[in-house]
């Protein structure tokens, strides 16, 4: 299931590296990950959430171009834990953030 809110991209970020990405998170497969996409105006960046129900990502494409990942997997008692919070600089980290977890 993917929802999208009335205003889900950066309006400031359109980067080759920002379009890139958000064409990926396009083509996942909606049977495996949840994606939930959203502007913060109050942090000028976009939000994307990607969830499979084992792992979670928290995308914020900013307004400034730069780009960021939040991971973190789901504990036993449903509580999410940190994994790991980092820029993204070039798409092959993104790619491999999401791909490592479902190995």
């Amino acid at each position: 299931m993917t929802v999208t809110l009335e205003r889900p991209m950066s309006p400031a970020c359109d980067s080759t590296l920002a379009s890139d990405i958000r064409h990926l998170i396009d083509s996942l497969d909606e049977k495996i990950y949840n994606i939930e996409r959203d502007y913060q105006e109050i942090f000028c960046c976009e939000v994307i959430l990607i969830d499979d129900r084992s792992h979670h990502w928290q995308l914020e494409i900013h307004d400034s171009g730069e780009i960021e990942l939040l991971h973190q997997k789901y504990l036993s008692n449903g509580e999410l834990q940190d994994i790991s919070f980092t820029p993204i600089t070039v798409i092959t980290q993104f790619i491999i953030a999401l791909t490592e977890s479902r190995q």
